[in-house]
């Protein structure tokens, strides 16, 4: 479909974003149920609290947090060894973020950043192509994205 069915918002104090408190509520939920079926083997905990924590290493990772990425990678790590070791997409992971710790991103001079939001400011598309980009659509983006299509395609008919 060429236009925007659901929009995803992610808002910075919701609990998405505060790793901490997901990693808590996990632990609560985990000692909850262990609770109530002691006949699972206590490996399939350890793997289950891995997995979680390598899914906050990739979320860390992608909100540009390289410290808190290998803080949940070691978690992992820690909670089962021979799991994380065989997923190689962690050796790339935890390169990536120490690079990024020991090698700081070059940042643009404040007139480069201007430069730059005055020529993205002139072209509507150009404002939302960027948005669109981040993965990070607010509904009001999508109906804008919408209407301006549909201003195209009446333009071009």
């Amino acid at each position: 479909m060429p236009e925007y069915l659901v929009g995803y918002r992610q808002i910075a104090s919701s609990m998405s974003s505060n790793y901490a408190a997901m990693a808590k509520s996990h632990s609560l939920i985990m000692a909850d149920v262990r609770q109530q079926h002691p006949e699972i083997p206590s490996s399939i905990y350890r793997c289950s609290s891995s997995y979680f924590y390598i899914y906050l290493a990739v979320k860390s990772n992608r909100s540009g947090n390289h410290r808190s990425t290998l803080s949940w990678l070691y978690r992992a790590f820690k909670e089962d060894l021979s799991l994380a070791l065989l997923r190689h997409n962690l050796y790339l992971l935890s390169i990536e973020s120490i690079l990024k710790i020991i090698v700081p991103a070059p940042t643009k001079s404040g007139l480069e950043l201007k430069q730059a939001s005055e020529s993205s400011e002139g072209t509507t598309i150009a404002r939302i192509e960027t948005r669109t980009k981040a993965h990070r659509m607010l509904p009001s983006q999508v109906y804008e994205r919408m209407r301006f299509n549909s201003l195209g395609n009446r333009k071009s008919t």
